[in-house]
This record gives C-alpha cells, sequence and structure tokens, in this order.
C-alpha cells in the first residue's frame, strides 16, 4: 500500500542554547492526501457537469455555483455569490407551493419536482430541481445543495407527443385513448360521490354518402363544424371525443336527472343538424344517439361501457335516422345469463348429465295404461334433480334444443325397445322443439332414428308439438305429420288452447291427439271460463274427431269433473308423477284408479 509523506526539517540546541544541527521528521499524511483528492475530483466532477449546482449556507444565501449554472440561469459565478436563490424566481409558484416545498425538506431532508424559473434575460424555463440539506456528524445543518437542469424543451415535446397521442389531428379533440382515460376517472369518482354519468355515442346519419357525393375535403370541413356545434353542448368538466370516422362520443355529468339527459340529448341532436350549400346544393346533416348509464347495477368497466353506448348507437341506426336508443341493462344481463346456461347446458349433455322420467297417460274410466309421456329433467352433479322449468326456456330457439331433442328421441326409442323386448308394450311420447322439427330432412332423419330399433312398430311413438310451432308454417307442418303417419308415427297438439285453436288450423293440420293445457284443466273447477274452454275444445275434438288427452289432472275432482265432460284419457299428478324408467313396471302393478272414475258419467 503506497503512504503519502510530509517531511520537515528542525534545528537541534545543545544545552547552551546554540544550535547543534538538524533533524528531519516524517510525517504519514495519506489520509489528507486523499481528502484532497477527493474534494479535487469532486470539483471536476461538479465543473464538467451538465446539471446545475447551486449551494447556499443555512440562511440561504448562495456560496457556490458551477459552470453549468452559468449556462443555464445565465448569471456569473460573481453574480450569484452572495445573493439569494430568489433571483431565479419566475413568480409562477404561490406560498403553498414554497411551504409544501420547505415542508418536504424539513421532514425527510429532500424535495424533487418540477418548479419554474426565471433566466438573468427574463426568459422563463422549467427545471427538475432536487434540493438536499446538508448535515455534519453531529446532525447541524451545514448547506443546502441544489441539482438542477432545464427540462423546457423535453417537456414541451412530451406534450406535443402527448397531443399527437390523445388527439384527433381534424377537430384537435380527444380521441378513444384520451376519452377512455378520462372515463376511467369519472367512472371512479362516481363510485365515490353516487353522481351519474351518461356516455353518449353520436354518429351521423349518411355521412358516407356526402363524403363520397361531395369529396374527403368537404366531409372534413362538416365533421369540423360538428365538432364545434356538439362542444358548445357541454360543460368545463365534461368530454367531447372523436373516436373515428363520423363517431363522436361525449361524457356527460349529471345522468340522474331524466328530464335534463333528455333535454341535453335533444340538444345534442340539435347540433348534429347541420345545414350546408355545396355548389349551390342544400344538404342538411343529421344524428343517431347511443347511450349507456352509469353506475349500473352490476361492476362495469370502461372498456365495458363503451361497448355498451356502441351497441345502443347500432340499435339506434338500425331504428332509423335521427333515433336515440339507450342500453338496457337488464336485456343484456339476460343474453349473458343464456349464454352461460347454454354454455353449461351443451357441458352437461356432453357429459351425460340428463335423464328421462316418464309420467303414465291412462283411461281414467278403465284404468288402462295408454302410454307415457317422455319428460326431460337434468341430474346436476352437486344439486341433484334439476326441473325443466330452470333450463329449457333457456335452449328454446337455439341450435342446442336440436342436439337435446335428439338425444331425447333416440333415449325415448332405446327405453321403448327395451320395454318391448321385457313384453312390456307400452307406448312413448316424445316433445319436439320447433327447431327442431324445422330441421331440413326431418322426415329422413326420424326414419333413420327408428331403424335402429326394428321391433318397434307403428304406434309405439308419438310426437308432441305445441300448438304455436305447428301454425307457424302449417303447410309445412301438415306434410311432416303426413308422412310421420305414414311411417307408423303419430302427432299430438300439446298445451292446445293456448295459441290459435282456429278451426282452419285444426282443419288442415292432421293431428291426431289434442292435449288440453294443465292449467285450464287445474282451473276448471273454480273458473267457470276455464271450464268453457275445456268445453270448447271438447267439442272441436268431437268436431273433426280428434282425441282428447287432458293434462294437469291434480286431484280426484278433477278427473271426476273431466269424465262428467266425457274426457277418459288423461295425466297427472292425481295418476301418478313423472317418474324413471326402472320405476315404471312396478307402478303398472300397482296402478288403480280411484274407484269413483269408473262409474262417473255412465248415469
Amino acid at each position: 500500500m503506497t503512504h503519502w509523506v510530509r517531511t520537515r526539517k528542525l534545528p537541534l540546541f545543545d544545552d547552551a542554547g546554540h544550535m547543534a544541527g538538524v533533524v528531519g521528521i516524517c510525517e504519514d499524511i495519506t489520509r489528507e492526501h486523499a481528502a484532497d483528492e477527493r474534494l479535487r475530483l469532486t470539483n471536476r466532477i461538479l465543473e464538467r457537469s451538465r446539471e446545475a449546482l447551486m449551494i447556499t449556507n443555512p440562511e440561504g444565501v448562495i456560496v457556490e455555483v458551477n459552470e453549468a449554472f452559468t449556462r443555464t440561469t445565465g448569471f456569473a459565478r460573481t453574480e450569484a455569490i452572495g445573493k439569494t436563490p430568489r433571483i431565479l424566481s419566475s413568480g409562477r409558484h404561490g406560498p403553498e407551493f414554497y411551504r409544501a416545498l420547505w415542508s418536504s425538506i424539513h421532514e425527510s431532508g429532500q424535495w424533487q419536482g418540477e418548479i419554474w424559473n426565471r433566466r438573468r434575460s427574463g426568459d422563463l424555463y422549467l427545471e427538475q430541481l432536487t434540493i438536499t440539506a446538508v448535515r455534519d456528524e453531529a446532525g447541524a445543518l451545514q448547506h443546502y445543495v441544489a441539482l438542477f437542469s432545464d427540462i423546457t424543451e423535453l417537456k414541451a415535446q412530451q406534450e406535443q407527443l402527448a397531443r399527437v397521442t390523445h388527439h384527433d389531428p381534424l377537430t384537435g379533440l380527444p380521441n378513444r385513448l384520451l376519452l377512455t382515460s378520462r372515463l376511467v376517472q369519472a367512472m371512479d369518482s362516481a363510485g365515490h360521490t353516487g353522481r351519474r354519468l351518461a356516455l353518449v355515442y353520436l354518429d351521423l346519419d349518411g355521412f358516407a354518402r356526402f363524403n363520397d357525393t361531395y369529396g374527403n375535403r368537404a366531409g372534413d370541413d362538416l365533421l369540423v363544424r360538428i365538432s364545434e356545434a356538439l362542444r358548445a353542448c357541454i360543460e368545463a368538466d365534461e368530454t367531447l371525443a372523436r373516436i373515428g370516422g363520423d363517431e363522436f362520443a361525449l361524457l356527460l355529468h349529471g345522468a340522474e336527472d331524466e328530464a335534463g339527459l333528455t333535454e341535453r340529448l335533444a340538444r345534442l341532436q340539435a347540433a348534429a343538424r347541420c345545414a350546408i350549400d355545396i355548389d349551390g346544393v342544400q344538404e342538411e346533416s343529421s344524428g343517431s344517439l347511443g347511450v349507456a348509464c352509469y353506475p349500473q347495477p352490476t361492476p362495469v368497466a370502461a372498456e365495458q361501457l363503451l361497448r355498451q353506448a356502441e351497441h345502443a348507437l347500432y340499435q339506434a341506426k338500425v331504428a332509423g335516422r335521427q333515433r336515440v336508443h339507450f342500453f338496457d341493462v337488464a336485456q343484456e344481463d339476460t343474453q349473458r345469463q343464456r349464454h352461460r346456461m347454454l354454455t353449461e347446458l351443451r357441458l352437461a349433455l356432453m357429459q351425460g348429465e340428463f335423464v328421462l322420467h316418464y309420467q303414465p297417460r291412462v283411461n281414467m274410466r278403465s284404468g288402462a295404461l295408454l302410454g307415457v309421456e317422455a319428460l326431460l329433467r337434468r341430474q346436476h352433479p352437486e344439486r341433484g334433480l334439476v326441473p325443466p322449468g330452470e333450463f329449457l326456456p333457456y335452449i328454446e330457439d337455439s341450435l342446442l334444443a336440436v342436439d337435446i331433442g335428439d338425444w331425447v328421441l333416440r333415449a325415448a326409442l332405446r327405453q321403448a325397445n327395451e320395454w318391448k323386448s321385457a313384453g312390456l308394450a307400452v307406448s312413448v311420447s316424445v316433445n319436439l322443439s320447433a327447431i327442431q322439427l324445422q330441421q331440413p330432412d326431418f322426415i329422413a332423419y326420424l326414419q333413420g332414428c327408428l331403424r335402429t330399433h326394428p321391433g318397434l312398430g307403428p304406434g309405439d311413438l308419438e310426437l308432441e308439438i305445441v300448438e304455436s310451432s305447428a301454425v307457424d308454417d302449417i303447410a309445412a307442418v301438415s306434410r311432416l305429420v303426413a308422412e310421420a303417419d305414414k311411417l307408423g308415427v303419430g302427432f299430438a297438439l300439446d298445451d292446445f288452447g293456448t295459441g290459435y285453436s282456429s278451426l282452419t288450423y285444426l282443419r288442415r293440420l292432421p293431428a291426431r291427439t289434442l292435449k288440453i293445457d294443465r292449467s285450464f284443466v287445474l282451473d276448471m273447477l273454480h273458473d267457470p271460463e276455464d271450464l268453457s274452454i275445456v268445453q270448447g275444445i271438447l267439442g272441436l275434438a268431437r268436431a273433426f274427431s280428434r282425441r282428447v288427452v287432458a293434462e294437469g289432472v291434480e286431484t280426484r275432482e278433477h278427473g271426476h269433473a273431466l269424465l262428467a265432460l266425457g274426457v277418459e284419457e288423461a295425466q297427472g299428478f292425481a295418476i301418478a308423477r313423472p317418474m324413471p324408467a326402472a320405476a315404471i313396471p312396478g307402478w303398472i302393478l300397482d296402478w288403480r284408479p280411484y274407484a269413483e272414475w269408473a262409474t262417473t258419467g255412465t248415469q
């Protein structure tokens, strides 16, 4: 290790006081040399630094600056030393700004941020400043050291980049990116204050035709004029944005006042009406609006609210020109729920969660079993047996109804074949959805299903269709019924009386059986109108030689009343509840009709 040594010569004196000679003394000054080197290095770094340096004493008087200070501020070293930093004050910052600055220094020993200052020439500039309090080993304040750099040009470039990034170049309005940012902030604020927002999408009607006819320049002029008119319709804390093409978006406050919001929307539509004279040709623009409000019953993100307003605008455009459409949250929730359920039900079909239960149909007078109706259930792995009312409404008018209907038909045929092979002849009724019935080559499909069970014969399968689906295209359905009859498959009109029930439909539709809807049967004992409907259906059936089956026979009194009217075939809880296929043979052995049913209506 190298040591630095300082040599000194000292005189030596004898006892008489005379100089006797000279002695050399060496001192180790390694530490002092290192300290001096560090100081010289620090001075060189600070002098060559591009950051300006200003050092003050504890009283705030400048005691040292570097060359970068002079280049940045214009003040020479001799002009700055002895002065205070107030020579740089821009006057832009109030007392509260400096109170916060010194509070930070006193609490943490440092402050860092942006500050406007003034050069010697009088020009203002923005600097990035760090002030640090320097203390000695005992904690006593020695100096304040300020390091800063001029960021005026950098800030201007950043602001220009931000403007290009966040604003539409044609109109100068915020673009979708900036709108989304402000929407997030507004939604967060609304969550705390409870204030309602309205996000409005505005689209010019027929703008594409206008642009194609008169050119892009005329189209741009129109967009600028419309943007200026719309800008006059918003408050200072609201946002008008151009989100592309001829679409504008407005973020409005105060949507809780419905009357006020309606009035503001009318003003926006008025602003979108702009009369233009192009070479003597008069043109007038108009706009359609889509509106989504916030907060909503369930959480919603900014991007989702944007999509809602866009969807509402689409609905307004579909309805015609100059329309206003509000996004329907309840309808979206219903659609979302339906989509989730369809996905869940398709998975349930793949995993074999569906099962069939069978409800017997009997002759109430003789007790003879006439057949069973196959009824769909879901065997949920956690909830157990789920009734059809909880899932069938979701699959109506969806292609999933075709897949599930195919499974039901094939499972019912397989079960009927098993019963017949065991010596139990039981006719099975299967419900068909309208969409399943409308599939191309339905008869060929039915033939294919029947061919897989050659042991089944005519009368072993009956298909049930609801009345409303039958009359949607009665000519096509009539042809299907006639062709199915040739295959030995009968048709029944289910829920009869809830649809059209006209003589024309009944005459043209060759269904063998009418099933009286259970709602009429349930209430016929105490509602004269329902009793009259049941009597009317019976009259139609007799006139057109149709069989009648009554659904909803819940009590022996229902059976008694129906038999008195001449209805013998029925199904319902008073006869049997739907049951698994394995329970049918045992039920047949135990089944006995009520004794009074045998004699009702025979006197």
